[in-house]
């Protein structure tokens, strides 16, 4: 952290694009300077060396409007799809994030978003299910594949009225989607057992 410079680096980069931080992850102080520094970034790979969700969505918000690309792990939790990352970066807007960092309020800051890859908690279900019913939420969206972020979800048996909330959140997800053209995957195997 010494490192860090003590004069304004707003700006200072305005053609940086792409960041990448996949093999070394990157603290937040660190990023908060990048995301000063450059305020263009429109696409990022990203691996977090440590957590503030209010730093890391300040900074995705200073990217809304050129963010197009975002794949972002905290934790080792977030996990890679089969997809090359080059791949992913080269494709149409596509985000692969935990709701824990990027929730549903966030989400509405990226228009062009196309391709979501979302590892949502329980606690941002019905908040996500309730966005997607706007159609100026994530109005660009053609695809969705809806994880289950198990680091994030109770161990316990869910009560019979919990699982129907948690249902009848998923049946609006996919109704949403259905209704936008938007193909949905679910990735919930253990979510029922």
């Amino acid at each position: 952290e010494s490192a860090l410079p003590t004069i304004s680096a707003m700006n200072i980069c305005p053609d940086l694009v792409e960041i990448n931080f996949k093999e070394d992850g990157i603290y937040m102080d660190h990023l908060r300077l990048l995301s000063d520094a450059a305020p263009n970034v429109q696409r990022a790979n990203i691996a977090m060396k440590d957590t503030d969700v209010r730093v890391l969505q300040s900074c995705l918000k200073r990217w809304s409007s050129t963010l197009s690309h975002l794949i972002l792990r905290t934790s080792d939790v977030c996990r890679m799809p089969k997809t090359s990352v080059g791949d992913i970066l080269r494709g149409p807007p596509s985000f692969t994030v935990r709701s824990i960092d990027v929730p549903p309020s966030l989400l509405t800051e990226f228009h062009r978003l196309e391709n979501l890859r979302y590892f949502c908690s329980r606690i941002h279900l019905e908040t996500f299910a309730a966005a997607l019913q706007n159609s100026l939420f994530l109005p660009s969206l053609r695809a969705l594949c809806f994880v289950r972020d198990s680091s994030l979800w109770t161990t316990y048996r869910a009560s019979e009225g919990e699982m129907d909330q948690c249902l009848t959140a998923l049946r609006c997800i996919r109704d949403a989607c259905k209704m936008r053209g938007a193909r949905v995957e679910f990735s919930l195997t253990k979510l029922l057992n």
